[in-house]
């Protein structure tokens, strides 16, 4: 498959941009507190010294910060999603890429597999130091 230097120029920011909006986004936080928030409650829940009013009051309140959390990452997701298309959108406008090419090129093999790889390679770099 071959691609003009529009289409590469194009897709390689949407790329940029949707790792760069995700890493910024706090998602991964987000979702860490709502699986600690849960194992909390489960706790709550199991707790034998504390009486059903205790315990429901206090499972309510974890359901309320559950909800809110849940609104939290699914608007952040969406701002997540739409940074690419953002991209896309512009180099189509200034005449680099129509979004059909770069979504294209997105979607070859090539590019899911050497993205992947990318993304994997230098999520393991950064743990490592």
């Amino acid at each position: 498959m071959t691609w003009d230097a529009g289409v590469l120029i194009v897709g390689l920011a949407t790329i940029l941009a949707f790792v760069g909006a995700f890493h910024v986004s706090g998602l991964v936080a987000r979702a860490k507190a709502v699986v600690t928030l849960t194992s909390q409650t489960m706790a709550v829940i199991s707790d034998t010294t504390l009486d059903d009013e205790e315990k429901e009051r206090m499972v309510q309140g974890a359901a309320l910060r559950l909800f809110g959390q849940f609104i939290l990452i699914t608007l952040t997701a969406i701002v997540v999603l739409t940074m690419p298309g953002v991209v896309m959108a512009v180099g189509d406008l200034i005449g680099l890429a129509s979004f059909a090419a770069v979504s294209e090129f997105l979607l070859s093999w090539e590019v899911i597999i050497g993205a992947t790889l990318l993304i994997l390679g230098g999520a393991w770099l950064v743990r490592r130091h």
